[in-house]
């Protein structure tokens, strides 16, 4: 059993094992570039403090998040760590059956990986999410704001979005560990 676990989720041939070490390398430099970036904002920001980068379009806020995505399930912690735990491991256990040994899957599912364990890191070590990045337009004086986000849900985003092209776009991969990688 243990052996036809590994051998479900493990790469099986040089391509796949290519296509593991881009994965793991994307998920590695997403997560730090996503955890020091928020330490730099924790170090050189106050909570709420704006600084204008682009006049009346994009501005560094740091602000924290204790819910997912716009606020949902604020408070709610311990089921945002369960519900990425539970999307990681299945992610990890059907990983083979969801890349389909498509390069750009693997890609996909490295950038999901990222963010969610630089939003689970927040979640555990600050009790919530830092974000800090916040587009916006300004019309008629009023500006119109995009909730304010950081580098890990723009990899869960990308890594969401490509998955979902990729599978629109690409045929079903039945030969799974015969064909090349393209």
């Amino acid at each position: 059993m243990y052996k036809k676990f590994i051998t479900a989720i493990f790469p099986q041939n040089k391509h796949e094992k290519i296509a593991w070490l881009l994965m793991i390398f994307l998920m590695v430099a997403t997560l730090i570039l996503d955890l020091w970036s928020k330490f730099a904002v924790m170090q050189n920001f106050k909570l709420y403090e704006s600084r204008e980068v682009i006049p009346d379009f994009f501005s560094l806020t740091y602000v924290t998040n204790p819910g997912a995505a716009w606020g949902l399930l604020a408070g709610k912690q311990y089921l945002l760590l369960l519900i990425s735990l539970i999307v990681f491991v299945c992610c990890l256990i059907f990983i083979r059956k969801l890349t389909e040994n498509f390069i750009e899957r693997y890609i996909a599912i490295g950038l999901l990986f990222a963010g969610i364990l630089g939003n689970s890191f927040d979640r555990l070590y600050h009790g919530e999410v830092i974000d800090f990045l916040d587009c916006y337009i300004v019309l008629n004086n009023h500006a119109y704001h995009w909730p304010i986000f950081n580098i890990a849900d723009i990899a869960i985003c990308c890594g969401t979005g490509l998955f979902v092209l990729s599978s629109l776009v690409r045929k079903e991969n039945k030969e799974l560990t015969d064909k090349k990688i393209s």
